[in-house]
């Protein structure tokens, strides 16, 4: 079922990435972030219902679509309490596929950029946050590198803009702690 998710998925031009395991996938999505996902409930290693349980307990995944595959009809009264979770019941057809497709499209617009400012000089802050607006890019900031990784934790930022000499640590070292702990993105 997974090739042909995977296949169907990149014919419409979306990049797909199987796990075949519950605690294999929900591992990848906290690697990858993806922009939704297409959830078996009967997935050895953990279940889909205990990903997604495990997924509510991660902040920056909690919310990301959800669509599950079942073949047990007493699934869909379980989806029915989550506003980010559409149910599909197995067998599918190619209907109902390109119509998941189709929704996943429209319901993915363009993410707002994010960039992580780490910086203790509240004017310097607001010069960046300046010139981030005005190219239509949020800004969050953190004034110690302890903070930043908080926030980092938050939400993954497009771009990290850090002093290099921060109050608790220096700029080098947390862009090594970074990329050796949490999903690297551009400084």
């Amino acid at each position: 079922m997974g090739k042909i998710l995977k296949k169907q998925a990149q014919e419409k031009g979306f990049e797909a990435i199987i796990a075949t395991r519950g605690d294999e996938g929900f591992e990848k999505i906290k690697e990858i972030i993806p922009d939704a996902i297409i959830l078996d409930i009967g997935l050895p290693g953990m279940n889909g219902w205990e990903v997604m349980q495990k997924m509510k307990e991660v902040p920056k995944i909690k919310d990301i679509p959800v669509h599950i595959i079942s073949g047990n009809h007493e699934d869909k009264k379980l989806v029915s309490e989550s506003p980010s979770v559409e149910f599909l019941e197995k067998p599918l057809k190619t209907e109902q596929l390109n119509a998941l497709f189709e929704k996943m499209g429209s319901a993915s617009p363009e993410k707002k950029q994010v960039a992580l400012i780490i910086e203790d000089s509240d004017i310097q802050s607001m010069v960046l946050k300046r010139a981030f607006a005005n190219r239509g890019i949020e800004c969050v900031f953190a004034q110690t590198g302890e903070q930043a990784f908080e926030k980092i934790a938050e939400t993954v930022p497009d771009i990290i803009v850090t002093d290099l000499s921060l109050p608790d640590m220096n700029g080098n070292e947390l862009i090594k702690k970074n990329k050796t702990e949490s999903r690297s993105c551009p400084y």
